[in-house]
């Protein structure tokens, strides 16, 4: 199996780069991460998250049913082992905590960045302007910048052209696929 961890500062492109991502490569699927927060507006339960309670979220921890999980702003997020067995190669969308945890797959770990305002400006779309929302997602941010600092990504992707991304991000997995199927 090989595994793509795309991570990012919330507002980086990651959801719409990884969405670009699965339309443009070959037997490629998304991990969909288990949450407790609630769905945005347009988010569909199976689709982007298995959005589930609290309460359900630490049973199947208790039962063993993750193979990473996290608590951000609040909310757990983690990746059931059932996500993992779905295709050769799986992308995810991670924390940097979760991007630790799968030192035993080939990965190819991205992490996706760009300046406090472009990040600010993007948020405040994404929230209609809603700036308790935006602080906390911003809160954040300097945090983000410690972790795509750390070493453990191969690569960092300033998020200024998403066309040119998208094609950056498409070499790296295509090489990494090629040299990890050899």
């Amino acid at each position: 199996m090989v595994l793509i961890l795309i991570s990012g500062t919330s507002g980086s492109g990651k959801s719409t780069i990884i969405k670009w991502l699965l339309k443009n490569i070959k037997d490629i699927s998304l991990s969909i991460s288990h949450t407790t927060r609630l769905p945005r507006e347009n988010e569909l339960n199976g689709r982007d998250y298995h959005f589930i309670s609290k309460g359900n979220f630490l049973k199947m921890i208790e039962g063993g049913k993750f193979y990473e999980w996290a608590e951000y702003d609040h909310n757990f997020y983690g990746t059931a082992f059932d996500e993992l067995n779905k295709t050769k190669i799986v992308i995810l969308d991670v924390e940097r905590e979760g991007s630790l945890k799968f030192k035993e797959f080939k990965t190819c770990k991205i992490f996706l960045k760009n300046t406090k305002e472009v990040i600010t400006e993007r948020l405040l779309k994404r929230y209609n302007n809603d700036l308790e929302k935006v602080k906390k997602r911003i809160k954040y941010f300097e945090k983000d910048q410690e972790n795509a600092n750390s070493g453990i990504f191969d690569h960092i992707i300033i998020t200024d052209n998403f066309d040119s991304n998208c094609k950056e991000i498409y070499k790296i997995i295509e090489n990494f696929i090629k040299k990890s199927t050899i």
